[in-house]
């Protein structure tokens, strides 16, 4: 499994819970341009991240339902449950991306995305 049970492999994940900071974004207030920018190549390192994160989950998910196939039948239902728990997540953390991309001025999304990235440890971890 790619995701250990320690938070040492989970670590390389932690610029996420800083890279949508709308804090960045005022320094450039001024220049619109910029600003624009910025915040475009923002959103598409947090993606890349996003997409990396996606591929531990799945090999997690390969992981634990591979479990339930050589007979561990008692933990399919905990393993359904931190599917759908890992996929809300997942989608937070992409709808926060698209909020900090096309709304950066009505939405501070660094709360979301460390709730979001918080969960996703715990699940992963437990």
């Amino acid at each position: 499994m790619p995701v250990s049970s320690s938070s040492g492999s989970f670590e390389r994940f932690a610029p996420m819970a800083w890279l949508l900071s709308g804090d960045d974004l005022r320094f450039f207030e001024d220049y619109p341009q910029i600003a624009a920018r910025f915040r475009r190549s923002r959103y598409k390192v947090f993606l890349g991240y996003l997409r990396e994160l996606d591929a531990e989950i799945a090999a997690f998910h390969r992981e634990s339902f591979r479990l339930v196939s050589l007979g561990a039948w008692d933990l399919l239902t905990h393993l359904c449950r931190n599917r759908a728990i890992l996929l809300y997540h997942q989608a937070r953390l992409f709808q926060a991306a698209l909020y900090y991309r096309w709304l950066p001025n009505r939405a501070d999304v660094l709360p979301m995305v460390r709730i979001s990235l918080t969960a996703i440890e715990q699940t992963v971890t437990a």
